[in-house]
């Protein structure tokens, strides 16, 4: 489903540019790979917030980040998702996520999978 912005994103990172790039997701939605304290960094922005309220989402990221033994912790309006060593893997927040693609490399269906939460706004097990 995103192999094609892995090849954007390695082009991007190899490329030197420090624009704004977007990238889009074929389900719906684009990527926004940019500079941030030099380091690659993207934000996903689905074409329509998949969750009806608030609390849906906050169901769905606890559900989601439990099942791949994530820590969360929730501030400033989002959940920050950190893994068993303390790692920072992304800020989801209602609409939109935060990432760092580096993080995903090794675990490319770990950011599928964030996607597609954002894409369906059901919960696990619906």
């Amino acid at each position: 489903m995103l192999d094609g912005f892995w090849d954007e994103y390695h082009a991007y990172r190899d490329s030197g540019n420090k624009e704004r790039v977007q990238v889009p997701v074929p389900s719906g939605g684009h990527i926004e790979l940019y500079h941030s304290m030099s380091s690659v960094r993207a934000a996903f922005h689905p074409d329509v917030p998949p969750f009806e309220d608030i609390e849906a989402w906050g169901k769905a990221v606890l559900a989601m980040a439990a099942r791949r033994e994530f820590s969360t912790d929730f501030r400033d309006d989002s959940y920050v998702l950190t893994n068993w060593e303390g790692a920072y893997y992304a800020r989801l927040r209602f609409a939109e996520f935060l990432f760092t693609p580096e993080r995903f490399e090794e675990d490319p269906p770990l950011l599928e999978e964030l996607v597609a939460l954002y894409r369906s706004g059901a919960l696990p097990g619906d």
